[in-house]
């Protein structure tokens, strides 16, 4: 096979899987879209998460990045989490077992956790029941 053709191949590829990656899924809400991508690939020092969840479901939210400043995540998207928004009292975490667990840990709580999304309608901005907001 010629290179250049494995090479575009590839590419797509990656694109594909990047773009099913960085995609949120359906009814998830922007704080457990920011959490869920923060936790897996960290901070770039901007609003890319916040960004790519209005671009993709909610882009006549012209005024979300302003309103994060306002509620203390001017800069980046892991203020979100340290200044305007924090788990509530009764956040939906699920855990999933660990393929390697003994067959005998029947236990609920072994496992993984992992922070579900209570959902919203399509096209908002707000968080789910497991996020409340932090006044200062």
């Amino acid at each position: 096979m010629d290179k250049k053709l494995i090479e575009s191949e590839a590419m797509a590829i990656m694109d594909e899987a990047a773009a099913r990656i960085m995609a949120p899924y359906e009814g998830e809400c922007l704080l457990c879209y920011v959490y869920r991508q923060l936790t897996e690939f960290g901070c770039d020092g901007g609003h890319r998460f916040a960004r790519s969840f209005r671009d993709s479901t909610a882009p006549r939210a012209t005024a979300l990045l302003r309103n994060l400043a306002r509620a203390g995540a001017c800069c980046c998207d892991c203020e979100i989490f340290l200044n305007a928004y924090r788990l509530g009292p009764r956040p939906l975490v699920l855990h999933f077992k660990r393929s390697s667990a003994p067959a005998e840990a029947d236990d609920e709580e072994d496992g993984e956790p992992f922070l579900w999304c209570q959902g919203v309608r399509r096209g908002s901005t707000q968080g789910c029941g497991n996020w409340v907001r932090m006044w200062r």
